[in-house]
């Protein structure tokens, strides 16, 4: 189990997450919903150790800071804007999300990926910024598979792109759930998050204003109203 507790982050002196605490369970998705500003992306960036913090993560009991161990722990973050690399191919790009490993167990892994997503073969020498927008979120779910996840921080992956792509998009954070991968979701539309999540937390001024599962959060109309916002 991934867990954070009493997290908490500042920039220059100004509090952006207070007191925060959250679990995300293998095979689970923990939906972190709330309006811009709310401390999202805050969370997810201390929870794979980006930015410093206060409280803890645990990765199984074992509380970790460091940002190389919990990505070797299997705590893999695709941060906002997908944080690919647009000068450089697609293969470059799908090999990063095995870094460090060694070069043989890198190259089978991207095979593996490649099987699975059948076009990236295609693309192999093209550079990522070539590539449409819904041809990105293929190489961002490849590069997120071959460093073979365990939990999945996933901030806002749908930005900008077409419903039909957004399908697709789903269809494959459904399938790393059935798997058996934790995933932490941020998503700008909360009916999206709402339809698949298992758990939600919704925050407001980074902390926790409400949390509980979907069905539940069905009826705080004014959890939905004030700290959700208007995209549903």
């Amino acid at each position: 189990m991934l867990e954070a507790r009493d997290l908490s982050v500042s920039y220059g002196g100004v509090r952006a997450v207070a007191d925060l605490s959250l679990r995300v369970e293998p095979g689970r998705i923990t939906a972190l919903l709330g309006p811009n500003g709310a401390g999202k992306t805050s969370v997810l960036r201390a929870t794979s150790g980006l930015v410093p913090h206060g409280g803890t993560v645990s990765v199984d009991g074992l509380v970790v800071s460091d940002p190389a161990v919990l990505r070797s722990l299997g705590v893999v973050h695709v941060p906002q804007g997908r944080g690919l690399f647009r000068r450089m191919t697609v293969a470059q790009n799908l090999a990063l999300g095995a870094y460090g490993r060694p070069p043989a167990e890198v190259r089978r892994a991207v095979a593996e990926v490649e099987e699975r997503f059948p076009p990236l073969q295609r693309w192999r020498a093209r550079p990522v910024g070539s590539l449409s927008g819904g041809e990105q979120v293929i190489v961002t779910l490849g590069r997120l598979l071959v460093g073979h996840p365990r939990f999945a921080l996933l901030d806002e992956l749908s930005l900008g792109l077409a419903p039909v792509v957004v399908d697709r998009l789903y269809d494959e954070i459904l399938a790393l759930r059935e798997s058996g991968v934790g995933i932490l979701l941020v998503e700008q539309y909360a009916g999206r998050a709402l339809a698949v999540a298992d758990e939600v937390v919704a925050l407001e001024r980074g902390r926790v204003a409400w949390s509980g599962s979907p069905a539940e959060l069905g009826g705080a109309e004014e959890i939905m109203k004030h700290y959700l916002g208007a995209r549903r």
